[in-house]
């Protein structure tokens, strides 16, 4: 269970640098527009290769699938909130 915090505190640290550079310029540009869906995209994607993936070696496929369908709850989250600060500023 140590693998859901460290998947969900990876994916908003990562969150976190590509807003912090895309907010130091002026505007908001269609890139920061783009990059959250795809990065939610991404997360729903490993989780659907996490889950359907059976792998012998590793028990915590269904683990990791859960990891990162939190992960993609919490970056919509966290992340369509930080797109409408940056539009209202």
């Amino acid at each position: 269970m140590k693998i859901i915090p460290k998947v969900i505190g990876i994916n908003v640290l990562v969150l976190f640098v590509y807003m912090i550079i895309l907010g130091m310029g002026a505007k908001l540009t269609l890139l920061s527009i783009l990059l959250l869906p795809m990065h939610v995209t991404v997360c729903i994607f490993l989780a659907i290769v996490y889950y359907v993936s059976p792998n012998p070696d590793e028990a915590d496929t269904s683990t990791y699938a859960k990891a990162y369908l939190l992960s993609a709850v919490v970056v919509v989250f966290v992340g369509f909130s930080t797109c409408s600060l940056m539009i209202q500023l």
